[in-house]
């Protein structure tokens, strides 16, 4: 993608497509127009589309795009000239294909033949989704029963295909539709209703699909089937699970289109651990969420590729969606950026339990945590076990919890803090009234332990005196 932009940024600055689709094309058909000057052949009006080719060359890359749809479904990424020149009878006067074919030579043992293939698979896949678009009503429809669930050769060529119709293909409108009676009833027993556009349960439960979708249908305006999707079963329970699903930035690009313009604008859970999403991704989702008015109560970011380079997106996107409940447990550097720590000290935000153990935090990144807990918030769980703290943060700590009056349970377990750091910290809860519940090492020595379970008392003892009854644990 990256190189498309670089090659082929417009001279005049004019502003290049956003989405992978619109950049393919505009990538084949600048392509062509280039060989088509190479031979001579001028045109009187830019090329948007591959429909708008002049003859011969559209015939030839309707020939090509037949060719690729059918190779694509027999797994075919190579061919030889006579297989091309059979399935492409005209291809002889650009036997590059106008410049998306690439030929590659292979040394026999006797001689030496040619074989040839798409520059790219991504342009086989578009030449092929071409294909299905320019074919008759009833057997588009065909294509689309018999592959669209089940051939994952066609996934890529499907999303692509739907992108470049925004959905707005009949066939494809007409295949959506629940295809039996019981898959009609099921639609509306949980909540359809007869003047609706009913979608077949087969895309509701792909998610992924289901939010593509959705963003081609908002792009072409299509108000009916936007409604339809945001009615789905699998999306109207407060709740977006994609747990383990791989997101690429296009499918965050969908997200965040889905959550600004869907009707609904409170979600419970906003689930996307283990999504592969990387530093880019946190951005995109900060740039689309960060001005909408929608609510998420908890956001779950964890086992990601994050440093500390989102830590700024991420403290944005808690403070403006009212996140209430963060995890980022597995997520790297990210809490060593004090921009994460935005979130703690704007006034405006909503955070009441923050997760992030096994995130590599240092002593340094600890020290700007709790300089930001001390200045006082509406946090009141804190989990931050399994990382790298020392006793140099151990100052920072027992400033932080004389200070705060909203934390309720601070989860510290299996940091490298030494007996005497612990004993600090709980001595230091004499100062504190509202601290419940405090996870330490659990393999001090026996009496360093009860050392610490002495203090405990002692603070327990204390708070009694003067009349609390928040006791405290220490674990």
């Amino acid at each position: 993608m990256t190189i498309l932009l670089f090659l082929y940024k417009d001279k005049e600055e004019r502003p290049l497509p956003t989405s992978s689709t619109a950049l393919y094309n505009l990538f084949i058909c600048l392509t062509i127009c280039k060989h088509l000057a190479k031979s001579g052949i001028t045109l009187d009006e830019e090329i948007k589309d591959l429909n708008s080719l002049p003859q011969p060359c559209r015939t030839i890359i309707n020939q090509l795009s037949k060719f690729a749809f059918e190779a694509l479904g027999n797994n075919q990424l190579v061919f030889t000239l006579p297989e091309l020149k059979k399935k492409c009878p005209d291809i002889d006067n650009a036997i590059n294909g106008y410049g998306l074919l690439q030929a590659v030579e292979y040394a026999g043992r006797t001689s030496k033949s040619l074989s040839f293939n798409f520059l790219h698979l991504s342009i086989q896949e578009y030449l092929a989704a071409h294909h299905i678009t320019n074919l008759p009503a009833r057997k588009e429809l065909s294509i689309l029963k018999q592959n669209f669930w089940n051939n994952a050769t066609y996934y890529n060529m499907f999303d692509i295909y739907v992108a470049m119709t925004n959905g707005q293909r009949p066939s494809f409108k007409q295949f959506l539709q629940p295809t039996s009676l019981l898959e009609k009833f099921t639609r509306l027993f949980t909540g359809g209703r007869d003047d609706s556009i009913q979608i077949s349960n087969k895309l509701l439960q792909d998610k992924i699909k289901c939010l593509r979708m959705y963003s081609c249908f908002q792009e072409a305006g299509d108000v009916v089937m936007c409604k339809s999707i945001e009615d789905a079963t699998g999306l109207n329970h407060k709740a977006i699970n994609l747990f383990n699903t791989r997101l690429s930035p296009s499918d965050l690009e969908c997200l965040t289109t889905f959550l600004t313009c869907s009707s609904h604008k409170e979600w419970n859970e906003l689930d996307l651990s283990l999504c592969y999403i990387q530093d880019h991704g946190v951005q995109i989702l900060q740039r689309g969420l960060t001005r909408s008015n929608i609510t998420i109560t908890e956001l779950m970011l964890e086992y990601n590729a994050l440093t500390a380079v989102s830590s700024s997106a991420i403290s944005d996107l808690t403070i403006n969606c009212r996140v209430k409940i963060l995890r980022i447990k597995a997520s790297y550097t990210v809490g060593e950026d004090d921009g994460l720590y935005s979130m703690l000290r704007d006034p405006s935000s909503m955070l009441e339990e923050l997760r992030m153990s096994y995130t590599d935090l240092s002593s340094s990144g600890a020290i700007k945590l709790f300089s930001a807990i001390g200045e006082g918030n509406k946090l009141r769980r804190l989990d931050i076990s399994f990382n790298n703290i020392t006793d140099e943060a151990c100052d920072a700590i027992t400033m932080a919890i004389k200070k705060n009056t909203s934390l309720v349970k601070l989860n510290m377990w299996r940091n490298p803090i030494s007996g005497e750091c612990a004993q600090l910290i709980v001595q230091c809860l004499q100062h504190n009234n509202t601290l419940q519940e405090l996870n330490l090492n659990d393999d001090y020595p026996q009496d360093v332990d009860q050392k610490i379970r002495s203090l405990a008392k002692e603070v327990n003892d204390k708070r009694k005196g003067h009349g609390c009854q928040v006791e405290l644990t220490v674990i």
